[in-house]
Formats: structure tokens, sequence, C-alpha cells
């Protein structure tokens, strides 16, 4: 999947030389989580930032439609936190465990997108969206757990931290990741007179990125990212 996504890229870029066709640099911000349930019990994570960079090609197939595809480097993941009470008649005991995860995604979306005006216009207005297939090539979770016990006499506050590197595979013994996701992306954005444009995306994984997973035991890539790139040759 890597070698594919990889000569992928060799030929969209190679096809940049063609007519009605641009190709250019995409860097942006993004919001990454996880669809994320252990057990049959959902677990609350929040959105973690990263950054998604690439390049993508812009070609135009009518007046208005325009078929983009693009390879990217994506940090996903995820942020984790609970808090809880474990007090006795003597000691006053609050929990708190925070998890820190960051996966790195090779990703090839192919988006179609409708755009307004022509290449003549100030600002064109776009719209579209399609699939995305990416590659997991691994990553690092953080996790760690703050005890405060707190009594007449004293206050004690222990941290435990660990860290560990995430492995990619299928084997739910010893992976933490399937090496492939697929999933759907809806952008928009505009874009401005010379090729400099802004956009805004959401992407939605389908796939069950956790090994040896079911129903009940998954987890699914989401998130957004607002980003700005520019077209050589518009």
């Amino acid at each position: 999947m890597k070698r594919l996504l990889l000569s992928t890229a060799a030929v969209l870029a190679g096809s940049a030389a063609f007519a009605q066709v641009s190709i250019g640099p995409e860097v942006g911000f993004a919001l990454n989580n996880y669809g994320y349930r252990l057990g049959g019990d959902k677990v609350e994570t929040s959105m973690k930032p990263g950054i998604r960079v690439g390049g993508v090609v812009d070609i135009r197939l009518l007046r208005n439609l325009y078929l983009q595809p693009g390879l990217l480097y994506n940090s996903r993941g995820y942020l984790y936190k609970d808090v809880y009470d474990r007090s006795t008649a003597l000691n006053h005991v609050t929990v708190t465990e925070r998890g820190n995860e960051t996966a790195h995604y090779l990703e090839m979306p192919v988006n179609l997108l409708y755009k307004s005006g022509n290449a003549r216009s100030a600002a064109r207005f776009m719209i579209g969206g399609g699939p995305y297939f990416a590659a997991a090539l691994g990553g690092k979770y953080k996790y760690s757990t703050t005890t405060l016990m707190t009594n007449e006499v004293r206050t004690i506050e222990t941290t435990d931290k660990q860290e560990a590197k995430l492995y990619v595979g299928n084997d739910s013994r010893s992976d933490d990741l399937r090496p492939f996701d697929v999933g759907m992306n809806f952008n928009m954005g505009v874009q401005f007179e010379g090729g400099l444009y802004l956009r805004g995306n959401v992407g939605i994984g389908f796939a069950n990125m956790l090994p040896g997973g079911d129903a009940n035991n998954y987890i699914h890539n989401w998130g957004t990212s607002f980003s700005i790139g520019y077209l050589f040759g518009e």
C-alpha cells in the first residue's frame, strides 16, 4: 500500500506537464480524534492538534469540475483524560489519568471539486469531496497517572509516566494499529486568482483500525483540518 501511494504520487506529479493540470503544496493545521469503543463501552476522548502537509494535483475535467488527488502526511490520534475518586475514611484520594496518542499516516485523498467562476475570477468558491486511502506508519503513546492524597497531616502527589511505541500490523496480541485506512473527505474553500487557496476539510474513516477488532471493539479515525495551498500553473 505504501509503495502504491508513492508510485501514484510520481504519476500524478508527472501529469502536471499536460494542459489543464496544476500542481502545488498544501500545509495545514489538523484536529483529529477516534471513534473508540472497547468491550462495548465508549471511550471518551478529545481532539488532538496535529499537522497535515503534502501536495495536490488539480486536473480540470470540465469548465467548473476538477479532479484533485493528492499525497499528504497526516498526524492523527487523540487525547484522553479521566479523573476519579478513590478516597477512604482517612484519606481523600483523587486519581487523574491522561493519555496522548500520536499516529503517523501517509494519506492519498481523491477529491472531486466544483469551482465557481473561471481562472480569471478574483476568487472562486470550491466545494466537493471524495475517498481517501491511507497507510499507517507507526506512532507513539504516552500515558500518565497522577495520584493526589490529602489528609489532616499531609498532602502527597505521585505521578507515574509511561511511553510506548505504536506497532502497525494485524496481530491483536502485539500490534496497536491496522496498516490501512479508507474513508471519505468533505471539503470547501476559496481559491484566489493566481493559485493561492484556503480549504476546510472533514475526514471520516470507515476502517476499524484496531487489530482483531469487531463491532464492540473498534477505532475509527475522524477529524478536521484547515489548510493553505498554492497551485502552480493556474
